[in-house]
Formats: C-alpha cells, structure tokens, sequence
C-alpha cells in the first residue's frame, strides 16, 4: 500500500482478474464498498453451487463403488468354491458374465474405469469451457450437465453486470470486465454481445447470443430504459439462482434414485446369480 494508491493495485496478484477489475471499476465510480459486498455476493454463491454439485454426485459415486465392490467380493470369496463342484464352462451365462465381470475388476478393472470417468470429466470440463458455436447452443446447451452450467454462467453473469452497474460503471465497460477472467466460451458470448450493441441494437436483442433465456431476455428488452435497470437484472439473477438451487436439489434427487437402483441390481444380479448357479448344481445332482 506505500507504493500505491489505488486499491485495486494493492490486491493485485492476490485476486482473479475479474474480482481485481470489479475493484478497479467500482474505486473509479466511487462506489467501492458496493464493489466489494458484489464479489463477496458472487464467491457465496459459487461457493454454494460447488457444494450442492459435490453433494448431488458424491452419494451415486458411492454407491457405484459399493455395487463394484459387492461384485468384486462374490466373484472373488465365494464363486471359487463353486469351481470344485461344477466347471464354469457348465455355470450358467448370468453366472459367467458376472463372475468373469467381477474377476476382471479384482485383478485391475476398476483402475481402467477410473482413468475412463477422470478422462470423461476432463473432456466435459474443457469443452464446457471452449466449445462455442451453433453445435454449443443447439444442442450441447439443451443437455446435462452442459444447461446448468449455462444457467449458472448466466446468472453469475447477471449478478456482476448488475453490480458494476449499479456501481455506475457503463454496460461495456463492465462486459470488459467480466471478460478478464472468463473462459473461450463466455468470451465469445461477450464478444457478439459488444458487436451487436456496436451495431446499435437494443439490449435485449444483442445479448441474444445463448446464454441469457428467454425469461431473461424479455426482462431485459421491457426495463433496459428504466433507472433502476441494474435492479431488474439482480432480480432476475436471483431468481436464476433460486431455480438452479432446486434444479440441483432435482438432479440430486434423481441421482440418488439412480445410485440406488443400481445397487439394488447388482444384488439381485448377484443372488440371481447364486441361484441359477445352484440350481445347476442341483439339476447335476439329481442326475447323477
């Protein structure tokens, strides 16, 4: 602080560029306590996002590794005593498959299916952050988990349009802003945002680019005018964080569902297995 006098020069370096912008902004205008409750605002609301995804997905993940293991166990302690009764060329298909399943994940499987989701998260994250273009907004943008991180990008948006204007910093000064710290994909809706208000049109129609929803768009085509524009756009943040909120609370629901039936049938496919398998042995038994 000694060697300057501008607050944003003191965060610098410690800061996100966008956050460091918002403070640079938001001193010009005079207005740097608001600047400051606005990234404080944000970071709460990113911080709750990242806690409801870890908490939708950590239940499944849980119970899928639990059905791998239950697979893994039968295949491995109790199949192989089965093996001095009856050949497992004369087991049953379902009994086959699901010892020859649980086998392979006990000598390495499960590490090829790790690699397989970490490559598969790694791939959705980047085109999450690089794709663009009509195959982005018609189809991959319509589609989990791509719409809610669209709709969260939007309104994380929102939230910071409408502080820094409230903070009576101009709209493309702020869409400059915003754009320090953004990735490919936001920076491209940026981008045709800026060209199409260039090209004079009204705010509503050159931030149709898809990344704002309908809902959204209307709000901004019917109050754009008005003084307190920048209320009307934390209030439709708000209420775009309040449906991502129970969008979450859906997808964990569904999620949970899904875990469980997945376990569910791995047990009845396990016991299914038990019992064709000593239903063979009995058929063998009684044939002899």
């Amino acid at each position: 602080m000694a060697t300057t006098e501008s607050v944003s020069g003191v965060f610098e370096g410690f800061v996100p560029r966008q956050e460091l912008g918002v403070i640079y902004s938001s001193e010009k205008s005079g207005a740097l306590a608001e600047g400051f409750l606005s990234i404080v605002t944000t970071l709460k609301f990113e911080q709750q996002l990242r806690s409801q995804l870890i908490k939708a997905v950590s239940f499944p993940l849980i119970m899928l590794c639990l059905a791998l293991v239950v697979i893994g166990g039968y295949a491995v302690k109790v199949f192989p005593a089965f093996e001095r009764v009856i050949p497992t060329s004369r087991w049953p298909g379902v009994t086959q498959v699901l010892y020859s399943f649980g086998t392979e994940l006990y000598h390495g499987l499960w590490i090829h299916i790790i690699v397989v989701f970490v490559v598969v998260v790694i791939l959705i994250r980047l085109m999450m952050n690089n794709v663009t273009g009509k195959l982005r907004n018609n189809v991959l943008d319509r589609v989990l988990p791509f719409s809610t991180y669209r709709r969260m990008s939007a309104s994380l948006f929102l939230s910071s349009l409408s502080a820094m204007l409230r903070n009576n910093i101009p709209l493309n000064e702020s869409l400059d802003v915003i754009r320090l710290n953004a990735n490919r994909w936001m920076k491209n809706h940026l981008a045709v945002m800026q060209n199409n208000m260039a090209l004079g049109q009204p705010y509503g129609k050159a931030m149709n680019t898809g990344l704002l929803g309908p809902t959204e768009l209307l709000n901004i085509s019917l109050y754009s005018s008005l003084p307190s524009f920048f209320d009307v756009l934390q209030a439709v943040s708000d209420r775009a964080k309040k449906d991502i909120a129970e969008n979450m609370e859906r997808l964990a629901g569904i999620l949970r569902s899904l875990a469980t039936l997945v376990l569910g049938g791995c047990v009845v496919w396990v016991f299914g297995a038990l019992y064709a398998l000593s239903d063979a042995i009995s058929r063998m038994n009684s044939f002899y």
